[in-house]
C-alpha cells in the first residue's frame, strides 16, 4: 500500500503549474485592456501597451474599430384588410357575445396576412358552437371540414382562393366555460 501512495507523486493539484500570465502567441505578452495610446496621429495605429519592440508593425498595432452597421429600417406593421384594429375583431368572423378577449395577434405570416383572437366565455359549449355555425355561413364562409367532440369543436373555413379561417372551441379544465380561438388568413 505504501508503494501505491508514493507512486502518485506530488501532493499539489495538477493545475498548479499553469502559468496564467503566459500568452499563447510565441514571445508576446498579454494585451492590456484600456484605451489606445493617445499619442498616435490620425491614420496611424497606436502600439499595443506592453508589446515587445522589434516585432512586425502589424503584430504590435491595434486595428481601428470597424464602423458600426447602419440600423435597418423596420417596415411599418400593415393591418390586414379583414381586421378591425379599433375594435380588435375579425370583420367576417365575429367574436362570441359576452366573451372576454385574452389575446389578439395580427400581421404578416408566411406570405399571408393573419389575425388570431383568443377569448373565453362562461356560456355552454353548445351555445358557442351553434353561434359559430350560423356566423360562418351568414358571412359567406364554406365549411371545408369540421370536428365535433364532447370537449372540443373545430371548423375549418374557406372563402374564395385566398381566404381561410378556423374556429376552435374547447371546454376549459374544471368545467368553467369554454375557450375560443378564431384565426383568419388571406394570401397576398
Amino acid at each position: 500500500m505504501m508503494a501505491a501512495a508514493s507512486a502518485c507523486g506530488s501532493k499539489e493539484p495538477s493545475y498548479s503549474n499553469i502559468n496564467l500570465n503566459k500568452n499563447t502567441e510565441a514571445g508576446r505578452a498579454p494585451a492590456e485592456s484600456g484605451p489606445p495610446n493617445a499619442a498616435a496621429t490620425p491614420g496611424e495605429t497606436a502600439p499595443v501597451p506592453g508589446a515587445q519592440s522589434g516585432g512586425t508593425p502589424a503584430a504590435d498595432a491595434i486595428s481601428p474599430p470597424a464602423p458600426a452597421a447602419a440600423p435597418t429600417a423596420v417596415p411599418a406593421l400593415r393591418t390586414p384588410a379583414f381586421f378591425d384594429p379599433k375594435n380588435g375583431t375579425i370583420k367576417d368572423l365575429p367574436s362570441f357575445p359576452d366573451s372576454v378577449r385574452i389575446n389578439v395577434q395580427y400581421g404578416p405570416l408566411s406570405g399571408s396576412d393573419m389575425a388570431m383572437i383568443v377569448s373565453q366565455t362562461a356560456a355552454p359549449m353548445e351555445k358557442v358552437t351553434e353561434f359559430y355555425d350560423r356566423a360562418a355561413r351568414s358571412n359567406g364562409w364554406t365549411i371545408a371540414s369540421q370536428s365535433r367532440e364532447p370537449e372540443t369543436f373545430r371548423l375549418d373555413l374557406k372563402k374564395g382562393p385566398k381566404d381561410a379561417g378556423t374556429v376552435q372551441v374547447a371546454k376549459v379544465a374544471g368545467g368553467r366555460g369554454v375557450s375560443i380561438i378564431i384565426s383568419r388568413t388571406q394570401a397576398r
